[in-house]
């Protein structure tokens, strides 16, 4: 009993403080994501890493329970402490979602918790496909004398997907580039074969050139890398110093894919007239890197000599060659250069950028409470960046202007967006706002006339508003009603209570003397009945008592009210 008392006082102080405390600790679900089937198992991990002096902490996990189930909950190695932590968890399920409050703290009052280690593992069952988003909200943290910590969550995301119904082929590379080759010489490449779908993938290799072979016929395994040869000989009948494409195809129960083989037949008596072959794989020109060291690779005559923006490089014996360059922060140009043994020159300038800074993000601050279900906001950020919201692209317009919308929950929102610019530096947007809906409710009259107006819509008053010794009057039982407050009229004591959202009032008819919340105050003037009405002080009843905001145009003898009240 002292021990679930300890643990209930510990958890019950947890309240919100509006500060900006360094963090002292992460709440994090792994994997951060992670690729699931429907009517697998998801099996989460809460971790926590860097807490610092955390006694006692509670947060919620929330998730979209049309997509997963949750089945149980194992505690983890954080929990196998001594002392041992005490905690707890309560899971709920509404059509609005999943939650699991989960709630831990030592109970001997001078031991923190352990600072990193799993929490506890959960076990979902994944039902239908979609983005399926644990979240971790409400995150609260005390030390052993009660002051506050602040923790960050970390959400997971898990895109789970339909099982596959048949085997998918995939071939990487499909185009292979051999070079030069002279007659009798022979060149082996592999591109790799992988099924992405159901297992099972079998099928066959198909050779369309005499020139071409490879080391398979027929394949029944699920993953391999095919080589293949070309060989060109005398009797293929080929032209010498000319270029030649041909291809094979891989036909399965997957799919069927073409490799398409390239390469350059060269005469066995070296051609002084033509300069040397030079193809550069990699990089591509007008590439942008965000890491400053990348690989330059590619290919020349065997017998070829190879220049890096004017500095000797060793190649292989067959003519390839791989180098690491560093480059500097903006644009950088590389210039590759083959000589062959006459002296003749081929060159290749490749221009790449190097951009490691992470994109500007400028967005306008929706403010910490807003009251639209759905919440747009407009930013800016670098030309020919890409935005995700929830895992789905925005697309900025060429000047990097966005605007991306947010379908509100009542109460607290996380809102984010990840930014990535072309070179893969990223820059994420959060923000947390509070979600409070809103009606609003304005009525218009004309002193002396009928006519008034409740949200744009036409009515007619049995009395309308009326000036009385320099005071304006209005029928209670209109305004307060249409204002979503309650009217009891008492025949005994011909008085009126009329009872709001947060102001409750009585009147008399003929006194000057009433009652707001409790309180006698005095009127400016006493309610009266006019026909069928009973008529008070506009001031009194809409402003104090009804909390509406009140505007007078006395050219056209004009009232306006306008009342806004929180769902």
């Amino acid at each position: 009993m002292k021990k679930t008392l300890a643990f209930l006082i510990a958890l019950s102080i947890l309240a919100p403080v509006a500060s900006a405390l360094a963090i002292d600790g992460t709440i994090t679900v792994k994997p951060l994501e992670s690729d699931v089937l429907t009517g697998s198992e998801i099996k989460v991990d809460i971790r926590a890493s860097g807490l610092k002096d955390v006694y006692a902490m509670s947060f919620e996990l929330e998730y979209n329970n049309r997509l997963v189930q949750f089945k149980e909950i194992e505690e983890g190695a954080l929990l196998n402490a001594d002392p041992k932590p005490l905690f707890q968890t309560k899971v709920t399920s509404t059509k609005d979602g999943g939650k699991i409050f989960v709630g831990l703290s030592n109970i001997d009052g001078k031991t923190n918790l352990k600072d990193q280690g799993t929490i506890f593992t959960i076990k979902f069952k994944a039902l239908i496909s979609g983005k399926a988003i644990i979240g971790i909200t409400k995150l609260q943290g005390r030390k052993i004398n009660f002051d506050q910590v602040e923790l960050k969550g970390e959400a997971g995301n898990f895109l789970i997907k339909e099982p596959a119904t048949k085997p998918i082929l995939q071939v990487d590379p499909t185009e292979l580039d051999f070079g030069s080759i002279k007659y009798d010489e022979s060149k082996t490449l592999k591109v790799h074969v992988s099924n992405m779908g159901k297992e099972g993938l079998s099928g066959n290799v198909e050779i369309h050139n005499i020139w071409i072979t490879s080391d398979l016929e027929k394949f029944a395994k699920e993953e391999f890398d095919l080589s293949i040869t070309v060989a060109p000989k005398e009797e293929h009948n080929l032209v010498v110093n000319s270029n030649y494409t041909g291809r094979l195809s891989i036909f399965t129960n997957g799919g069927s894919k073409d490799v398409v083989c390239k390469f350059y037949l060269q005469d066995k008596t070296p051609i002084n007239n033509l300069p040397p072959d030079l193809t550069v794989d990699e990089p591509k020109d007008g590439a942008i890197f965000s890491t400053n060291k990348i690989k330059l690779k590619g290919r020349t005559n065997p017998t070829a000599k190879i220049y890096l923006n004017g500095t000797p490089q060793p190649i292989a014996s067959d003519g390839s060659f791989e180098y690491d360059l560093m480059l500097l922060e903006g644009e950088n140009k590389i210039e590759v250069r083959a000589v062959s043994e006459a002296g003749l020159e081929a060159t290749k300038i490749i221009k790449v950028k190097l951009d490691t800074i992470k994109p500007v993000v400028s967005i306008k601050d929706p403010g910490e409470i807003v009251h639209n279900q759905t919440l747009c906001i407009k930013g800016t950020t670098e030309p020919g960046t890409t935005i995700k919201v929830g895992g789905k692209p925005v697309s900025p317009d060429q000047s990097g202007a966005f605007s991306v919308c947010f379908d509100l929950k009542k109460g607290l929102n996380e809102l984010s967006l990840i930014v990535t610019d072309q070179a893969g530096n990223i820059t994420e947007w959060k923000k947390t706002v509070n979600y409070v809906a809103q009606e609003i409710i304005k009525i218009t009259m004309w002193v002396g006339s009928p006519r008034a107006q409740v949200n744009g819509q036409t009515i007619y008053l049995d009395t309308p508003a009326v000036v009385k010794n320099g005071r304006t009057f209005v029928p209670v039982r209109f305004v307060s009603e249409k204002m979503k407050a309650s009217v009891i009229w008492n025949q005994k004591t011909r008085s009126v209570t009329v009872e709001g959202k947060t102001h409750k009032c009585i009147v008399s008819i003929g006194s000057d003397t009433a009652f707001l919340d409790g309180d006698v105050v005095r009127l400016e003037a006493a309610p009266f009945i006019q026909g069928s009405s009973t008529m008070v002080p506009l001031r009194f009843i809409a402003q104090d008592t009804l909390g509406a905001t009140i505007s007078y145009d006395p050219k056209d003898k004009r009232i306006d009210l306008e009342l806004v009240i929180e769902l």
